[in-house]
């Protein structure tokens, strides 16, 4: 007993505290603690701060709901906590017996038990009532199980410990590592209904978590599948838009928004623990970081040591970089997957916060793109960014401050030679981030400009192929991409700057270090460096680069997101829409239905007894577009009861019916006055139809529930029941962006229809009915708007604005306006028509009431111009083709991009990156000689050392510096010019039928997200994998110079990475295209948000389409956020390949001990410390490319594989007076939408001589729009013959055509830009025939009051007002009504010389003055010409030359109207006679 004693106590010592035993002698030699200092802290100090945890997360759980129901594993979890608490007594009776026990020993045992039994009451409560697995006993017993080895160890190694202690810890350790595995055991199969919900992430324990296990089975899916949106899995309900969107509304709301920076401190508050939670793991990898130095300076001195001293350091020292590296992969995949959870958590909020702003603004101040900008370019470039501000900046001082500790132990005072050369770098790369955010706002303006002018374009090339403007639209966006790019160059040329003096620390730190060391030692007469100095300071450069490189790069990428911030602060401080309107209380009669919510932000009003029988009141109102304008509508004063029906507003084209429609619906200014109204949900259709990329049911039923009854009536009223029998899917037919599948009386119909559907108590319509041939018109009128229409059965009082006059004496109230805007007659037809009025004037022909006919029965559907029928017959597949090359990417779109590049040039580039990185590797080795030579005693040759030394550095910065330079100033806008060019052209050459089957939302993403993986993403990614690439190949070399045996290693580790980037990159390629096509519904729902805001704000459905966008945006979040938590994958996986090859290099070490040179073992060790980054940058990177390269391959796909609307073997080269007469010949000509459809035009033929005027007409359906596409050759002429001047219009390429004729559209085109850009778009009339040609429409002095008046001129001064001032105007296009820019597209038509012209239906949305206006201006101006008109107005037709009556396709009648209408049974005698009253 007392030889056991002596070895208890003075041996081992294991009565002392330690930590390790006093003798090599005890428990047989080797390294060991003492029992002491194992019961106190591997036992005691763990079951403490369990027992206290356990008992507050114990009455947390108390009093929550079940969450989980019972199952096996939960019983097993309680057995075998058993017997573990079985075995801590048995541990606690062991103890209590033995004599040979520490003063810990008793209180050890007992805290064991108790720890036993806490677990027992913890583990019920949380598998029964926890969604996850337990953190808390997860990481107690894993813990634990590392701990309790040691003690099992000991313990078996101990002399005077029985087998009994030994025998039964070793027991308890394994009933724990079971217990371990069993509570890591997931529950979301076992989760109870409430809580199925909840995302594979958010069930996940720890284990699960932190080897990233959770994201297994979408790893698994992408290998073996195409990916699509439907298989993501649902993210963390932390990233939820709905709720951080209340979390930052209620932040932004309660701060000061006026202050600066009000949103970043807004976005900080809002989300502070989760940044402070992500704080404590990085902290910890700062703390890893900086022990690597200690670590390798151990090593070299281990290597230095004598080797008869043992291996026990040795194999210390493999433990240490084992756990230190392994810790490091562990913490930083926590903290980099918080840090990712954190900013998609930003990205949510800042979507949600522009999307709700939108919804607010003023319609004058909506900006498509402008707000597009913010949300796809401006709040992802925060998300990617920000957190290096945000996050990174007080770990990165931290361990800067640490680095530089340790360099002043290494080296003493010199430690401040890096800072000076960081403190000057930093200086510099302030000054130059001060400068970044204004320039980078530039290069956003101008790509804000692109962007809003191309999506003009592009929702309206309907437009734009029909007058001849494809080529000068195609001309004008390209060069606008070139004005983007040059602007961009003075950003890049900072960022190149800025990238380079990034890199100064890192290249000339070393320098400065080892210069001012060497000048030091040398004045001072002490020794040179040792190795183990230079080593150690060495690593200590590589802790201090790290954080010098990441604020340097902070700094300007800071200024930048921050830049993005005040953007989007702007954006939302702008003025919000305010609705003066006040909500009347009344009773509502029996049948009216009441609003559910009263007007926000107004008051009620105390209503007098009129107002009681009012739905619309106005007292002397004003309205104007905006405060400073001067009002539109005057001093308007009228009350409309729900005993007013129909109220019609009738007055000339630019009196303000439009205005005062909209000021009803407080959507324009009121300036006086007041407006109530008695609901704030009006159904409102405006004048140009709003139709989202949906359904034709869901166009009609919006946001409202589904009722079969009514909807089918409402298809019957609105006459859409033929054209849904033509169409194949029938109402489920998807429309197109901007319903470019739909007529213009297609899309009025179905906005109709929507109004109807709805049930408001008011319907406001703005000249809803003028796109409708007269015998639609007049069942539409009757069916919805008659004494038995439908709104007067849902009891809806409707205000319509309207040119149709005949429909006057329908109205229980008229109120005219005149073109100063003010009501001159207010009441019935019957009060009004007396000789003298505004009404009387408009002779309004009184009819009886008509029984419909059976032509309207059986009217044929509304339908463009047949490309309705054929097109949408080819609806969207079920089934997109499976793209493999989805997973295994394809080599051609590198070679693509290389082109794009340009070979030589990227060769070039790539040669000076990779030398500049050549001189890396060659420096460190370079100061190891050195070192060794001053160990060896070599004479004092510093100036030779540090020469050569600070070549390598000049070298390494001089090179890097071209590099980034070439590649961001020359390569990338050269290539950003060449892909957008070959996108654009590939666009304006489409056929129109691929503008009908895609989203505008996704042809504008192209020009968007592709465009910025190109301009910026992929460029970057390739700097990256060479600089990465050729780093790792310095740390390969130098660490098999270290240690030759290594080689063996790299095989296996090889072939490990080819695995691994295979296995991941398969997934990450795929979600990475998800997450671009991911983008495109929430960019197409924001367009058509904003170009319907007015139709939403008018329903109430504001909040639904917020709720859409939340939607939307956790669905295009999924992607993206997986994408970068299979990165944090990868990064872990990469981190423990590193850990085990540095085990394997330091068992080499302790095995080679006598083999190994010191110096170059320390360089080895050094580069292996960046050899994770290395890793992970070259697959992480690569990746990137690879996914990123989505963008290309779209790029390249669309410009490749877009059909040209014209064959090879078309000419574009007519003779230059091409056409000189104008005469048309039809000889049998049959037309189609594309090979394969149906022909919409049937053995056509009749000749149009030079200068007739012919007219045609038809049933919408008939073909009246076939033939003049067939004219402008935008659809096929499949057989027959159809010539211009005996020209075969088949022979030329359409877009030549179509530049030779001149062409008024239906709808007025208008785009972004000034009033000259739009009247001459090819610049080539002067400033006075402009004015000439408008003030023939009679614009010129409108638009010449307009710029006196900006220009705070009177109205005697507008003869100051230059043609020049006046034309150089931006166009406002809110300034003008719909009549006036259609007389401002004819003024356009007018400076167009041609022989012929083609009308499409120009006066459908004007008034009968202005109708006659145009057809005067037409008759005068065009007299010479071969005119070719559609009208739906045929008195308008009937002084033409000849009238073509189409019917299904067919010719059925052709001569003169004369001689036509004395046929009193055919088609236009028929016609005719139906319109004549409109």
């Amino acid at each position: 007993m007392e030889t056991t004693r002596e070895i208890f106590e003075t041996i081992c010592g294991d009565d002392s505290f330690g930590p390790s035993v006093r003798s090599p002698e005890c428990r047989g030699g080797g390294f060991d603690f003492t029992l002491l200092f194992e019961e106190s802290i591997l036992s005691i100090l763990p079951a403490a701060l369990f027992i206290a945890l356990a008992a507050f997360r114990s009455s947390s759980l108390v009093g929550k709901r079940p969450a989980v129901r019972r199952s096996l594993v939960s019983y097993c979890k309680l057995v075998a906590i058993c017997i573990y608490t079985g075995l801590q007594v048995a541990l606690l009776v062991l103890a209590s017996k033995t004599s040979l026990r520490t003063k810990a020993t008793l209180a050890s045992a007992v805290l064991s038990l108790v720890t036993g039994l806490s677990l027992a009451v913890l583990s019920h409560l949380e598998h029964a009532k926890s969604i996850r697995p337990s953190f808390m006993i997860n990481a107690y017993l894993i813990a634990t199980v590392v701990f309790d080895i040691a003690r099992v160890r000991t313990q078996w190694l101990s002399e005077h410990s029985g087998n009994a202690v030994a025998g039964v810890l070793t027991a308890s350790l394994a009933i724990k590592c079971a217990m371990a595995v069993l509570e890591s055991i997931e529950k979301q199969s076992l989760l109870l209904e409430p809580d199925h919900h909840y995302s594979l992430e958010s069930t996940s324990g720890v284990v699960s978590r932190s080897w990233f296990w959770w994201l297994n089975s979408l790893l698994f899916a992408g290998f073996r599948k195409v990916l699509s949106l439907e298989d993501l899995p649902s993210i963390s309900e932390k990233v939820n838009s709905e709720h951080l969107s209340h979390r930052i509304q209620a932040t932004w709301n309660d701060c000061n928004r006026k202050r600066k920076h009000a949103l970043v401190l807004a976005c900080v508050w809002s989300l502070r623990w989760e940044i402070l939670f992500t704080l404590v793991p990085k902290f910890l990898v700062v703390g890893l970081m900086v022990s690597q130095t200690f670590l390798i300076q151990d090593a070299v001195q281990y290597i230095q040591s004598d080797p008869s001293d043992g291996d026990n350091d040795g194999y210390g020292l493999i433990g240490a970089f084992a756990f230190v590296y392994i810790g490091f992969a562990f913490t930083t995949g926590w903290y980099t997957h918080l840090t990712i959870r954190t900013m998609s958590m930003m990205r949510g909020q800042l979507i949600s916060l522009i999307y709700i702003k939108t919804t607010t603004l003023p319609t004058t101040s909506i900006n498509e793109s402008g707000a597009t900008t913010l949300m796809s370019t401006d709040a992802q470039r925060i998300s990617e960014t920000f957190q290096l501000l945000l996050i990174d900046t007080l770990p990165l001082l931290a361990q800067l401050g640490l680095s530089v500790y340790v360099l002043y132990l290494q080296l003493g005072a010199v430690c401040v030679a890096p800072i000076i050369v960081a403190i000057i770098s930093v200086g510099l790369s302030t000054t130059l981030a001060s400068r970044i955010g204004p320039r980078q706002k530039n290069w956003l303006e101008a790509t804000q400009k692109r962007i809003n002018y191309t999506t003009e374009i592009l929702g309206a090339m309907r437009n734009v192929k029909m007058l001849g403007l494809a080529k000068q639209m195609e001309h004008n966006i390209q060069n606008m991409r070139e004005k983007e790019m040059t602007v961009s160059r003075r950003y890049r040329r900072l960022h190149a700057l800025n990238i380079t003096l990034v890199n100064m620390p890192s290249i000339f730190a070393g320098l400065s270090l080892f210069a001012t060391y060497a000048v030091v030692s040398r004045i001072n007469g002490t020794e040179g460096m040792s190795v183990s100095q230079a080593i150690t300071s060495l690593a200590a450069m590589m802790v201090l680069a790290q954080p010098l490189i990441m604020i340097l790069y902070a700094i300007p990428v800071g200024w930048s997101a921050l830049s993005c911030f005040t953007r989007i602060q702007e954006f939302l401080n702008e003025e919000s829409r305010a609705d003066s309107r006040s909500l009347l209380s009344m009773d509502s009669p029996p049948d009216s239905p009441r609003e559910k919510e009263p007007l926000q932000r107004v008051s009620r009003i105390s209503s007098g007894s009129h107002a009681r029988c009012s739905y619309i009141r106005v007292e002397k109102a004003n309205f104007a577009w905006s405060s400073s304008d001067d009002a539109v509508v005057k001093s308007l004063e009228t009350h409309i009861g729900p005993d007013c029906h129909l109220t019609v507003i009738v007055g000339p084209v630019g009196c303000g019916k439009s205005t005062l429609l909209k000021g009803l619906l407080s959507e324009t200014t009121k300036t006086d006055g007041v407006v109530s109204v008695c609901s704030p949900e009006i159904a409102y259709c405006d004048q140009t139809a709003w139709i989202i990329n949906g359904s034709i049911r869901e166009n009609i039923i919006g946001k409202s529930e589904f009722d079969e009854s009514w909807y089918r009536s409402i298809i019957q009223a609105t006459a859409l029941e033929v054209d849904l029998r033509q169409l194949p899917n029938g109402d489920s037919t998807m429309v197109g962006s901007k319903g470019l599948k739909l007529s213009g009386g297609q899309k009025a119909r179905v906005s109709i229809a929507r109004a109807i559907y709805a049930r408001k108590p008011v319907a406001i319509l703005d000249d809803v009915l003028s796109g409708l041939d007269a015998v639609t018109e007049e069942h539409v009128f009757r069916k919805v708007f008659g004494r038995d229409g439908l709104f007067r059965q849902s009891g809806t009082t409707v205000v319509l604005a309207t040119h149709s006059v005949k429909r006057l004496p329908d109205a229980n109230l008229i109120l005219a306006l005149n073109e100063n805007g003010e009501v001159v007659e207010q009441g019935t037809f019957s009060q009004l028509n007396s000789p003298g009025s505004y009404i009387h004037t408009l002779q309004v022909k009184l009819q009886k009431e008509e029984q419909e006919n059976e032509e309207v029965a059986d009217a044929e559907p509304d339908t463009t111009d047949e490309k309705t029928k054929e097109i949408a017959k080819v609806e969207e597949k079920a089934e997109a083709e499976v793209d493999e090359s989805r997973q295994i990417g394809d080599w051609k779109i590198y070679r693509y991009y290389g082109h794009a590049l340009g070979p030589m040039a990227l060769f070039i580039w790539m040669f000076l990156l990779s030398s500049g990185q050549t001189f890396v590797g060659l420096g460190q080795i370079w100061i190891n000689w050195w070192a060794e030579d001053n160990d060896n005693g070599g004479p004092d040759r510093t100036g030779y050392w540090l020469g050569i030394y600070a070549m390598f550095n000049s070298l390494e910065a001089i090179l890097t510096m071209m590099a980034v330079g070439f590649l961001w100033i020359v390569i990338v806008p050269r290539s950003g010019n060449h892909l957008h060019q070959a996108m654009i052209t590939a666009a304006m050459k489409a056929p129109l039928s691929i503008f009908s089957e895609t989203e505008t939302g996704v042809l504008v993403n192209r020009f968007t997200q592709d465009m910025r993986l190109a301009d910026m993403v992929l460029p970057q990614s390739m700097v990256n994998v060479v600089f990465h690439s050729a780093g790792m190949l310095i740390v390969v070399a130098v660490a098999i110079n270290a240690i030759p045996w290594i080689t063996i290693a790299f095989p296996p580790i090889i072939a490990i990475l080819y695995f691994v980037q295979r296995f991941y990159l398969r997934t990450s390629r795929q979600l990475r295209l998800l997450e671009i096509e991911a983008n495109a519904p929430l960019l197409s729902h924001f367009i058509e948000s904003l170009n319907g805001l007015v139709t939403i704000r008018a329903y109430g459905w504001v909040g639904n389409y917020v709720s859409r966008n939340m939607e939307l945006l956790d669905q295009s979040q999924a992607p993206s956020y997986h994408l970068q938590c299979i990165q944090r994958w990868l990064v872990f996986v990469l981190d423990m390949i590193v850990a085990g090859l540095v085990v394997i290099i330091m068992g080499l070490t302790v095995a080679l001990r006598t083999k190994v040179n010191p110096g170059y073992l320390g360089v080895a060790l050094v580069q292996l410390m960046t050899l994770s980054h290395e890793l992970t940058g070259i697959v992480q990177y690569w990746t990137m490319l690879e996914t990123s390269i989505g963008a290309i391959s779209r790029i390249k796909d669309f410009a490749e594989k877009t059909p040209d609307e014209s064959a090879p073997e078309e000419t574009d080269a007519p003779t230059a007076d091409w056409p000189s007469r104008g005469t048309f010949k039809f000889e049998n000509v049959f037309a189609t939408y594309g090979n394969g459809k149906p022909s919409v035009l049937k053995d056509v033929s009749f000749t149009i001589q030079a200068g007739e005027k012919v007219g045609i007409v038809g049933r919408t359906g008939s073909g009246k729009s076939s033939t003049t596409l067939a004219i402008l050759r935008m659809i096929d002429i499949e057989a027959g013959k159809l010539t211009l001047d005996d020209v075969d219009l088949t022979t030329i390429k359409g877009s030549v055509v179509r530049e030779r004729i001149i062409c008024l559209t239906q709808e007025p085109f208008i785009y972004p830009g000034t009033i000259r850009a739009n009247i001459d778009p090819l610049g080539q009339s002067n400033d006075e025939d402009i004015a000439s040609a408008l003030q023939k429409v009679g614009l010129w002095t409108v638009l010449q009051s307009k710029k006196a008046a900006a220009a705070k001129k009177t109205t005697t001064d507008e003869a100051d007002v230059t043609h020049s001032e006046v034309l150089d105007t931006a166009m406002d296009t809110d300034f003008l009504s719909h009549g006036q820019r259609q007389l401002f597209c004819l003024a356009r038509a007018l400076l167009k010389s041609s022989k012929v012209l083609i009308l499409d239906e120009p006066t459908s949305s004007v008034d009968n003055q202005t109708d006659a206006q145009m057809q005067q201006v037409i008759r005068e101006e065009f007299r010479d010409h071969t005119i070719v008109m559609i009208a739906h107005r045929l008195s308008s037709l009937i002084d033409f030359d000849k009238i073509a009556v189409l019917d299904n396709g067919h010719l059925v009648e052709f001569g003169a109207p004369a001689e036509l209408l004395e046929n009193a049974s055919g088609h236009f005698s028929r016609l005719y006679n139906k319109s004549s009253s409109k």
